[in-house]
């Protein structure tokens, strides 16, 4: 399973401010589900997305950590009224970031809002290592698996 250029391109370019979010949901500590909207989102590599939790304590850098289910749910609004142009269910395990240099490769790649957010740095990269791809892509429909 591989995400392809158009998917990357469609999870990369989802940020809109004020308008369009990757809704990321993940089972707490109790095994609860727990669901949060996220501004920015990208494509890591071909296989794994990534996100900036700017709070080092929270529910889902803790679910990371303990490599708990994640879902993210991301819709590409087409014309207004219309069909959505994509609709896409990433599943996988998350994790924190491997190392400083991953870290820093995923804060580098968030879009400027997020990172003025946490000019500090004091946040955390959070890794989605996917397992299956399901919805749609600009008309073309999805189910790959790992």
């Amino acid at each position: 399973m591989r995400l392809t250029a158009e998917m990357k391109e469609v999870v990369n370019e989802a940020y809109v401010p004020g308008n369009q979010a990757i809704v990321v949901a993940y089972t707490d500590d109790q095994g609860e589900p727990e669901a949060t909207f996220r501004g920015s989102v990208v494509a890591l590599d071909d296989t794994s997305l990534a996100f900036w939790a700017r709070h080092a304590d929270g529910g889902t850098v803790g679910a990371a950590r303990r490599g708990a289910t994640f879902a993210l749910l991301l819709r590409e609004p087409g014309e207004v009224n219309g069909p959505s142009r994509s609709a896409i269910t990433f599943r996988g395990r998350g994790r924190l970031a491997r190392d400083e240099a991953e870290r820093r490769s995923i804060y580098d790649t968030m879009v400027q809002r997020e990172r003025d957010g946490d000019s500090e740095y004091q946040g955390v990269g959070i890794v989605v290592d996917l397992v299956s791809v399901t919805g749609s892509v600009r008309g073309t429909r999805l189910r790959m698996t790992r």
